[in-house]
């Protein structure tokens, strides 16, 4: 999967998980990308998945906000 923008769980109070499974499974993310933004996010790489991004990663960004990342 290619995206220009992710973004999971932006709102408050918002719950998002996205998980990433295999080694032929990649996820590309060529501009921002918010995990827990304002909200509850989650990512789970696992079994040889692969996440690449061209910019930074933003987790758990506002005070509202937790962001969990396992690999």
């Amino acid at each position: 999967v290619e995206c220009d923008l992710a973004s999971v769980a932006s709102n408050a109070g918002s719950v998002g998980r996205v998980t990433v499974t295999g080694a032929d499974s990649e996820w590309q993310i060529s501009g921002k990308f918010y995990l827990g933004r304002s909200g509850d996010g989650t990512l789970i790489v696992e079994d040889g998945a692969l996440v690449t991004g061209d910019n930074n990663a933003d987790i758990g960004l506002d005070e509202t906000a937790t962001g969990t990342v396992t690999v």
